[in-house]
């Protein structure tokens, strides 16, 4: 489960955005993109319930690593195709 805060404001344009984005996820269905399940809100936060991912995020691998080597990130991005 991914928590994001939400932000409310009068435009209701960051409101718009994160429903396409959601609208995007629920379309996606590839073995290397980690399935969307759900959502549920709560206390002025949205919870998105995922599938879970051993080994963590690519965000994560970034932060504790650094920068990747090229070779390594075309694994990657060759696994996003």
């Amino acid at each position: 489960v991914k928590t994001v805060p939400l932000k409310y404001d009068r435009t209701g344009r960051g409101d718009k955005e994160l429903l396409n984005e959601l609208q995007t996820m629920q379309k996606l269905s590839h073995s290397n993109i980690v399935c969307y399940l759900g959502t549920e809100i709560l206390d002025k936060e949205l919870h998105l319930v995922m599938e879970y991912c051993a080994g963590g995020s690519l965000a994560t691998l970034l932060h504790v690593m650094g920068a990747l080597d090229e070779q390594i990130a075309r694994i990657y991005t060759r696994d996003l195709v």
